[in-house]
């Protein structure tokens, strides 16, 4: 009972302030890639593409003039623009291989992550594992 009653004539305490508003993927900084002793590839394949990480990549490779980006994922994404989006799965070694031959591809970028709180383990497994 006398704790109760210091608890009662407690003051009350300020509410700690909000958080900051969080910022859009579109008004995020890029970072910089870093110099290298070779320039970065002039065309490249970005698997998952569509993806929070696909779409920085992608980005990022953009912001350095690299001509030619395929972008392949299951589903199409608004952030492409000026990217040769191509809507399949990095798991259709015939489809990888024909993109990678068509369009002279120099170096792949894999970005795919399938949603562990949703996905099975066999789509982790074919994504990342067994995916091309």
């Amino acid at each position: 009972l006398a704790l109760f009653a210091a608890q009662r004539q407690r003051k009350p305490q300020k509410a700690p302030p909000p958080p900051p508003p969080m910022q859009s993927h579109a008004k995020l900084q890029l970072p910089e890639f870093p110099e290298y002793p070779t320039p970065l590839p002039k065309r490249v394949l970005v698997t998952g593409a569509a993806g929070g990480v696909g779409q920085h990549i992608v980005r990022m490779l953009k912001a350095h003039d690299v001509p030619v980006i395929v972008g392949l994922d299951l589903r199409s994404s608004p952030d492409t623009e000026g990217v040769l989006h191509v809507q399949g799965s990095v798991t259709d070694a015939s489809l990888v291989a024909d993109l990678i031959a068509e369009h002279s591809i120099e170096a792949v970028v894999s970005s795919v992550m399938p949603d562990l709180r949703t996905a099975p383990a066999p789509a982790y497994q074919a994504s990342n594992v067994d995916g091309v």
